[in-house]
């Protein structure tokens, strides 16, 4: 019992990086994580790729850095399109 508590406690809580990707992009933003030693998880459908809660502000600012990925749901591209009550500021 002592065993099973111990092993939950110790595993790493893994948020969602980016959601929706396309296969490839999913592959290259694992590659680009591994050159960085960031612990990563593909989803088993390769759409989307997850990290540990405590990484995923470094995560989000080295892929933002290099650019990718070209798909798939950032997060804050809602805030681009006007909407019906929202003003420019």
């Amino acid at each position: 019992m002592l065993t099973l508590f111990v092993r939950l406690i110790c595993v790493a809580d893994y948020k969602p990086l980016y959601k929706d990707l396309d296969p490839a992009d999913a592959q290259a933003l694992a590659t680009q994580l591994d050159a960085q030693n960031i612990p990563h998880q593909v989803s088993a459908d390769g759409k989307e790729v997850s990290v540990p809660a405590d990484k995923l502000d470094a995560a989000r600012m080295m892929t933002a850095t290099q650019g990718q990925p070209h798909s798939g749901r950032m997060g804050f591209e809602l805030f681009d399109k006007m909407s019906w009550g929202q003003t420019e500021f």
